[in-house]
């Protein structure tokens, strides 16, 4: 989705676009950065997000300093699929049904499968978990249901779909590597992929 933000007294920032990696989460971190008033939230260690203050001070900042990887989560719900691809007997792949599904109306002791997914540079890698309603986590890293892989090179992100519609998967040989990379990568989480030190120079301390 197209992220937009206009800081008045930033101007150098203005009508400039980059290709760093971003999320939606990092929105309040931002907002608070840019209003200084960390010192006053309690809890702000515990947002999951990075201020995008270091991009617009800087925003020709080269993307390999920045965050190397953002990640989603999302679950199926329909008792019917959300199990395994290879198996007819326990219902479709969960990229296979309707993302429009009702998880959003469903209580999380009720999710089947959870979808974990991180994007980086150049690929975008999901796993999807089977889910344990009764203690509302994942039943484990190795609680497969399936896994997908989109190859975005060349994505210079004015098609949103082109480069999701076909998924390569990880049986193939030249692929098992990108996959195992990846999961170990959503495994580590989103700590792990924060932006380097030299993303802050003139920006000031390190933000949340």
């Amino acid at each position: 989705m197209p992220l937009i933000v206009y800081v008045p007294w930033l101007p150098q920032s203005h009508g400039v676009r980059t290709s760093a990696l971003v999320s939606i989460v990092d929105l309040m971190p931002t907002a608070i950065a840019l209003f200084g008033i960390g010192p006053t939230v309690p809890d702000l260690a515990e947002l999951e997000g990075t201020s995008l203050l270091p991009l617009l001070l800087q925003p020709t900042l080269a993307p390999s300093l920045w965050t190397n990887a953002t990640f989603t989560q999302y679950p199926r719900c329909d008792s019917k699929h959300a199990m395994s691809p290879t198996d007819p007997e326990t219902g479709e792949a969960p990229w296979l049904y309707p993302s429009d599904n009702p998880c959003t109306q469903v209580e999380h002791t009720e999710f089947r499968a959870m979808g974990y997914s991180i994007r980086t540079a150049r690929w975008r890698y999901t796993l999807w978990l089977q889910w344990d309603g009764e203690k509302s986590d994942k039943v484990s890293w190795d609680a497969v249901v399936g896994e997908e892989l989109y190859d975005h090179e060349g994505d210079d992100g004015t098609d949103t779909d082109k480069f999701d519609n076909e998924n390569l998967g990880c049986e193939l040989a030249q692929y098992k590597p990108v996959c195992a990379q990846h999961k170990a990568a959503l495994e580590a989480g989103w700590k792990q992929a924060r932006p380097k030190p030299a993303a802050y120079v003139g920006a000031g301390s390190e933000p949340r």
